[in-house]
């Protein structure tokens, strides 16, 4: 029976050393929160390639262009009932525009958006954006779309704009940041 235990909590802590993250809804945004990206668009090395228990280092990165998106609740908003779905949505001072969202427990969801020059666009479905769970070795698609109706010239024209998107969780382990390092989920 002695020998048991020592197994025991061996196996225990084999497997919490080498346990993969999963992207639950825990991670998507909720009113109050917001998200920050960077961009460095002079980057040319390569990708580094996935696996379990990776670290990548992307220390060097400069960001050239950064951005914040606040989350906020939709209801009250002044679209909010062209997306009565929403639960979520976002403002961008520069442009004047909305963004309204779905988050729910298969991912976050893109409804669609407002803008001054485009009107308001319904993304049918909704586009997916981060899905959830997702853990190491998970693939998952998603297709979306919206068409506009227009006039070119003296002739009506009806532009249809899909959208296709492939997530596949390739590895996982840490990222090394500019600004700091995190554990990931790879896509």
């Amino acid at each position: 029976m002695k020998k048991i235990y020592p197994t025991l909590l061996l196996s225990c802590w084999f497997g919490l050393a080498f346990a993969q993250p999963t992207i639950t809804t825990n991670e998507l945004p909720t009113a109050g929160t917001a998200w920050t990206t960077a961009n460095d668009s002079v980057y040319i090395t390569s990708m580094l390639p996935g696996g379990a228990n990776q670290t990548w280092d992307y220390s060097g990165l400069m960001n050239y262009f950064i951005d914040t998106l606040g989350f906020g609740q939709s209801i009250g908003t002044p679209y909010s009932g062209d997306y009565p779905t929403s639960n979520l949505a976002s403002y961008n001072q520069a442009s004047g525009s909305w963004s309204y969202y779905t988050s729910n427990s298969s991912g976050l969801y893109l409804d669609g958006l407002v803008d001054p020059a485009f009107g308001i666009v319904n993304l049918t479905p909704s586009l997916l954006y981060v899905p959830v769970p997702f853990t190491y070795g998970n693939t998952r698609s998603s297709s979306s779309g919206f068409q506009i109706d227009t006039l070119l010239g003296t002739t009506n024209a009806r532009i249809n704009i899909d959208f296709q998107s492939q997530f596949e969780a390739d590895g996982y382990g840490t990222v090394l940041l500019p600004n700091r390092s995190e554990e990931h989920t790879s896509e």
